[in-house]
């Protein structure tokens, strides 16, 4: 049997929703996770053959909330964590019992290859049936661009993997033991997540979200997950293409001293000096000008938006009509921690690299922009950010549905481990060999 380590790269669904390897817990169903995983012997290969055809391929190993999952579900997903330990240590497993380098308990010890891949292999087949469940009974269905993103990713994965050949593709699944109807189920369901499910319960773009959420979302979380928003306007006047013209010809005046006393050439130099200075005094004249007049205004707000047409040079902050909402991280730190000072149209000038900043900031506005993707026109604003959230915090969060799951072993199957299956299956075809014989 040959374990293909592409499967790291070919089945990782392309919109991953939910790694087991993250460190998410889920429910009661717990693989056997301590240090002496040693319930059967040694074996010197692994015979994944024999212990996919131990039992029926949907006989149920466990619930969840009452949902089976069944042997070829979770065969599969041993096969994908058997892959990407071997691919993450660079050897390939030949004992379940053995230690696996990668993971260790809070005492330091390490757990087994078998506790590793079985603990992850159900993790995340728990956490995409928690999801499906939830989100078929909110209503959810695949609509059009979820089934667009499906059938993307399966023209991706066979072009990019396989040259093309689909059906190269297929056999490859078969060689993991992943039907094709699996391996749709699992991207159905990242598809329903990121498209539709969100769409459903929060509108598009989180237009269904209150602002009540929203303000609360911006003002930050208690744990520093996120950090606080802060909406703001800003007026740029670029500074460095002068500095560097004023280096260039300081330069250039040094080498003339150094290398000739010709005037013509030094009295260029000094008007080129005198010029780029000129140039700088009538940058910071302008932020003074800037300032000056809105310390003038009588309506703040309108002066500023009138002065950013006259003097901004910054044509990325166009897009941002009505200010710019910013958390920690989005730009540059000095404006953002001035922002945090300011009270609501307070101003101030922020010298950053290659700029002075006029800042100012401005109450926040729920459906203001965060983001703007110029490669569609697409504004992402402040309520879409805190809606996908509080998406999250439904699915992954403390009361959420995976924390709020219960799953248990189906019957006959509460002792089960990799090391006692792969044992017994490979005893069990060993025997059927011999009869056979």
């Amino acid at each position: 049997m040959i374990r293909n380590k592409r499967l790291i790269a070919v089945l990782a669904a392309a919109l991953a929703l939910v790694m087991a390897l993250s460190g998410c817990s889920t429910t009661t169903v717990e693989a056997y996770t301590d240090t002496t995983d040693t319930t059967a012997t040694t074996t010197e290969s692994l015979d994944f053959e024999a212990a996919y055809n131990y039992y029926d391929p949907d006989t149920v190993i466990f619930y969840v909330d009452g949902t089976g999952v069944t042997w070829q579900e979770l065969f599969y997903e041993i096969m994908y964590y058997t892959a990407y330990v071997e691919y993450q240590e660079g050897s390939e497993i030949t004992s379940w019992s053995d230690v696996c380098s990668l993971f260790t308990d809070s005492d330091g010890n390490y757990y087994t290859y078998g506790a590793v891949v079985l603990q992850n292999a159900i993790t995340v087949l728990e956490q995409y049936h928690i999801v499906y469940d939830h989100l078929a009974a909110e209503g959810v269905t695949l609509g059009k661009d979820a089934l667009d993103s499906i059938e993307a990713l399966r023209e991706q994965v066979i072009e990019e993997n396989f040259d093309g050949d689909e059906d190269a593709f297929y056999d490859y699944l078969d060689s993991m033991y992943c039907t094709e109807e699996l391996w749709n189920w699992f991207n159905e369901v990242d598809a329903m997540y990121a498209y539709d499910g969100f769409d459903t319960l929060y509108g598009e773009f989180g237009s269904d979200l209150s602002d009540e959420d929203v303000m609360a979302y911006a003002a930050g979380d208690e744990d520093g997950t996120w950090t606080q928003y802060v909406q703001i306007k800003q007026i740029y006047i670029y500074t460095e293409e002068e500095a560097e013209e004023t280096e260039e010809t300081t330069e250039d005046t040094e080498e003339t001293e150094e290398t000739t006393e010709d005037a013509e050439e030094a009295e260029e130099t000094e008007a080129a000096e005198d010029a780029a200075t000129e140039e700088a005094s009538a940058e910071s004249g302008t932020v003074d000008a800037i300032l000056a007049a809105l310390d003038a205004a009588e309506d703040v707000d309108a002066a500023f938006d009138e002065l950013y047409s006259q003097y901004n040079e910054n044509a990325d902050l166009d897009p941002y009509e009505g200010g710019w909402c910013i958390y920690e991280g989005d730009t540059d730190d000095e404006i953002y921690q001035a922002a945090l000072e300011l009270g609501e149209y307070e101003y101030t000038v922020v010298s950053i690299d290659g700029a002075d900043v006029i800042v100012m900031s401005v109450p926040i506005d729920p459906d203001a922009g965060v983001y703007y993707d110029s490669s569609t026109g697409t504004m992402y604003t402040l309520r879409y950010y805190a809606a996908w959230q509080n998406y999250s915090d439904l699915i992954n969060g403390d009361d959420g549905w995976i924390a709020s799951a219960e799953a248990e072993w189906a019957d006959g199957f509460d002792s089960f481990s990799l090391s006692t299956i792969f044992a017994e299956a490979a005893a069990a075809a060993a025997e059927t060999e011999d009869t056979t014989e």
